[in-house]
């Protein structure tokens, strides 16, 4: 029997490493993109144990040209893509410069746009495929008064305290 494949773009410890676990042991082979390598035993040895096979590559989210390489022979067998990006910046509101909010913004959800354009077209011809959105990266705590300070935690991604 053929497994179906998942595409998690943002695949790391925690909630990616219990995305890929619960998809492979459903039937799923899974496909993580990553910045790097940190990930990619520990996954592997869950998604096998779930008996799934894993395929993790390297890229960097916001850069088209590297997902499009990085996804080149597998883009257009993925059955449901999981984008789970997430960055996290913590620092007092009034230090947190246009170029720390574009780096958070890079990565969670201009990566998430460039994920899906590489995937949907693909599923759009098949008829089938699923694309979510998570966002588990401290939302909770987005303002707040820290040791006389505001401070600011700031995710791209993400809804609701």
């Amino acid at each position: 029997m053929d497994r179906r494949k998942l595409l998690i773009a943002g695949i790391a410890e925690g909630l990616g490493t219990e995305i890929a676990a619960t998809f492979s042991r459903a039937g799923y082979d899974v496909i993580g993109l990553a910045r790097t390598n940190r990930a990619l035993e520990p996954v592997r040895t869950l998604v096998e144990q779930g008996g799934g096979n894993y395929i993790h590559l390297v890229c960097d989210l916001a850069r088209p040209e590297e997902v499009s390489a990085a996804l080149r022979t597998h883009e257009v067998s993925i059955d449901a893509l999981i984008h789970n990006a997430q960055l996290l910046m913590i620092k007092p509101f009034s230090e947190i410069s246009a170029e720390d909010f574009e780096q958070v913004w890079r990565a969670c959800c201009l990566g998430a746009m460039i994920s899906a354009q590489s995937v949907i077209p693909h599923m759009a011809a098949r008829k089938t495929g699923s694309v979510i959105f998570t966002g588990a990266a401290r939302r909770s705590q987005f303002l707040g008064v820290c040791f006389g300070q505001i401070r600011a935690s700031w995710s791209g991604t993400g809804a609701g305290p």
